[in-house]
């Protein structure tokens, strides 16, 4: 019963482990670190939870919000694939829709 009140608690290296075990599979650690690292520079992933609170809610909630990250850095990277294979595979001769093209997509 002491955890329902929070007392047992699950610190950042637990939950770090943890979250790098869930995403080991889709990137390397030290980008999922980065993103870890990022969650608590903007209040997102806290230092320490509850195991209960953890389990229950946040651990859902920030592996969801890693998750979407991904996604958005693998479409952004699919993206800057594709131009460069079109640029090297047509000789584009206008530079300014290059840059143009490039701003946009970074």
């Amino acid at each position: 019963m002491m955890d329902y009140y929070g007392g047992i608690t699950k610190d950042s290296k637990e939950i770090d482990s943890e979250l790098i075990k869930k995403f080991r599979d889709r990137c390397e650690e030290y980008y999922i670190k980065n993103i870890i690292s990022t969650l608590r520079k903007d209040n997102i992933l806290k230092s320490d939870y509850s195991i209960t609170g953890w389990g229950i809610y946040n651990c859902k909630d920030i592996c969801n919000i890693i998750d979407i990250r991904l996604i958005a850095s693998l479409k952004k990277k699919i993206k800057i694939l594709k131009f460069t294979y079109c640029y090297l595979h047509n000789n584009y001769e206008d530079i300014d829709i290059c840059q143009l093209i490039c701003t946009y997509i970074i």
